[in-house]
């Protein structure tokens, strides 16, 4: 019993050891993380305004499209989300 609790206690360290990390500071062989880009995460907010968009949701629709031009600056959605702001009136 003894050794089974401590070679229980042994892996919750050593996985322990690598919370909080990547997976490639880790392991450099480990493969890239899953967690969504920001031009994923961009793509995903935008189609969901423009969903606001036409359901006649303007305001909350101008809303999310400034967030996504605030959030994502570097992606082709920032501009659109730009242009659609302007369109809504500003």
């Amino acid at each position: 019993m003894r050794t089974a609790t401590l070679s229980l206690m042994l892996l919750l360290g050593i996985w322990a050891s690598g919370c909080g990390r990547p997976a490639s500071e880790i392991d450099p062989a480990a493969p890239p993380s899953l967690a969504p880009t920001p031009q994923i995460r961009a793509a995903k907010e935008f189609g969901a305004a423009m969903e606001l968009e036409k359901a006649g949701r303007s305001a909350a629709a101008k809303e999310a499209f400034r967030k996504v031009a605030s959030d994502y600056p570097d992606t082709p959605q920032a501009r659109t989300a730009a242009e659609r702001v302007k369109a809504l009136g500003g």
